[in-house]
Parts: structure tokens; C-alpha cells; sequence
């Protein structure tokens, strides 16, 4: 892979990150990154230092992630978890078919870890609403929220383990055929 494409994967993680960031540049850090990687991806393709497969490739997974995190929203809840579990299965096995079709075989190990990457953050993201239990006065509404967030974070994992085993298997299975 040239190394445009990793001055711009560096560019777009860091106007993400700076995109989440308070300081008084921030805002200003993060657009002009996400302008100047949008640039260089471009001409990039324009000159061929950077392969449209690649560019295909992060464009599935965006839009993967994004509507795993659209299931995540019922799955993660003790309530719709069993309702839930088969279409996360699906989608996983969906998944890893479409990496099978699209021919994105090469990109197979990046694509687990970008994914378990993401899903890592997000599990993190889910644990820091803990900090928000303490704030709390009454005794019960503490102890309430306390089993809600850990039973989310325990419905986070489960649903990340099968999402993550599902598109594996349904990937190789297609992939050994």
C-alpha cells in the first residue's frame, strides 16, 4: 500500500480525534485535517498513489460499522437481547460474505481490527457512564443505574463477541468454498 494513504488515515484520526477534543484549536484542528485529507485523497487517486479498492474498502467499513451500531442500539438492552441476537448473527455472517463478494480478501485482517477497534472504544465509552452513577443522590436511583450500565457494558460484550465470531466464520467459510 503507497504511503499516501497513510498520511491520510493519520490525518483523518487525528481530525476525529481533535473532533471530541475541547481545546481552543480543536475545532479548528479537526476541519482543517478532514479538508487537507480529503485533498490528498483525491489527488491521490487522481496521480494512482492511491488504489480505489482502498478507498471502497473504508467506505464499507463505515458504512458497516455504522449500521452495526444501529443494531448495538437494541442489542446492548437486557430487554430486546434475545430479539436482537439472531439479526446480530446475520449480520455478521452478511458481513463476512460481503467481504468475501467485494473481494476485499486482502483487507480481511484490517477490517477485524479496525472493527474490534471501534467496538473497543465504544465498550469504553459505555463504562464511563459509570462516572455518572455517582452523581446521584438517593440510595435506590444509585443502585438502579449502577445494574442498568453494567448490564448494558455485559450486552455490549456479548453482542461484539457474536457480531465479531459471526462475520469470521461466514468469511472463511466463503472464502475456503
Amino acid at each position: 500500500m503507497p504511503h499516501m494513504i497513510y498520511i491520510v488515515l493519520f490525518l483523518l484520526l487525528l481530525g476525529g480525534w481533535q473532533a471530541f477534543m475541547r481545546g481552543s484549536k480543536s475545532e479548528v484542528i479537526s476541519g482543517a485535517s478532514f479538508w487537507l485529507a480529503l485533498i490528498l485523497l483525491i489527488v491521490g487517486l487522481v496521480i494512482g498513489k492511491i488504489e480505489m479498492s482502498v478507498v471502497l474498502f473504508a467506505l464499507f467499513v463505515l458504512a458497516s460499522i455504522f449500521i452495526l451500531m444501529q443494531i448495538y442500539r437494541f442489542s446492548t438492552y437486557h430487554k430486546y437481547f434475545s430479539k436482537m441476537a439472531p439479526v446480530l448473527l446475520g449480520y455478521g455472517a452478511l458481513i463476512g460474505y460481503l467481504l468475501f463478494v467485494f473481494n476485499f480478501s486482502n483487507y480481511f485482517i484490517w477490517f477485524i481490527i479496525l472493527t474490534a477497534g471501534f467496538l473497543n472504544a465504544n465498550f469504553r465509552k459505555q463504562q464511563q457512564t459509570n462516572a455518572f452513577i455517582s452523581f446521584t443522590e438517593a440510595e435506590e436511583q444509585k443502585k438502579l443505574l449502577a445494574k442498568s450500565a453494567a448490564n448494558t457494558i455485559k450486552f455490549h460484550l456479548f453482542s461484539s463477541i457474536m457480531y465479531i465470531i459471526a462475520f469470521i466464520i461466514s468469511f472463511l467459510y466463503f472464502y475456503n468454498t
